[in-house]
């Protein structure tokens, strides 16, 4: 997506033109670099919360700028729609990689991550039962069921 407003920047810039923009060969190099850095920073694990919020603000003000549907013809709506909506939806993806980047992957240098405390992480993704509360009194637990107590995991 980033490369191609270096391989195809005319054909960009053209439709910018179509659209109204102002300085358009230096918006779409810019909207380039930016999304490649993103990329790269999400990838690689270098500060991957800012890499995910630059392509999600970049999304959208592309969807609004660029695929103006309700301002077009009833000829080209759709095509717009379409394109407006694959630009919202892929700045909810890129806003899952701010969710998520506390997370490190094996690949990802880590750095502008923040690591989580094992306090914060939740019991079911290290593979431990959760404790729910019992209605019978904190003592109880059914026969022949595992649970995890502060001493460690136990069974009846």
């Amino acid at each position: 997506m980033g490369l191609d407003h270096f391989l195809d920047t005319e054909t960009m810039a053209g439709y910018a033109a179509y659209k109204w923009l102002r300085a358009r060969t230096v918006f779409v190099l810019d909207s380039g670099v930016v999304l490649v850095a993103a990329g790269l920073s999400i990838g690689l694990g270098v500060g991957p919360a800012v890499g995910g919020l630059a392509i999600a603000l970049f999304l959208l003000v592309a969807a609004i700028t660029m695929y103006d549907f309700w301002a077009v013809g009833d000829e080209d709506a759709q095509t717009e729609l379409v394109q407006f909506l694959k630009n919202v939806y892929g700045a909810g993806d890129a806003l899952a990689f701010v969710a998520f980047s506390g997370v490190s992957w094996p690949y990802a240098l880590n750095v502008g991550v923040l690591e989580q405390e094992p306090r914060s992480t939740p019991s079911h993704w290290l593979g431990r039962q959760r404790v729910l509360p019992s209605p019978r009194g904190a003592d109880w637990h059914p026969p022949g069921v595992e649970w995890q107590s502060p001493a460690g995991v136990c069974s009846r």
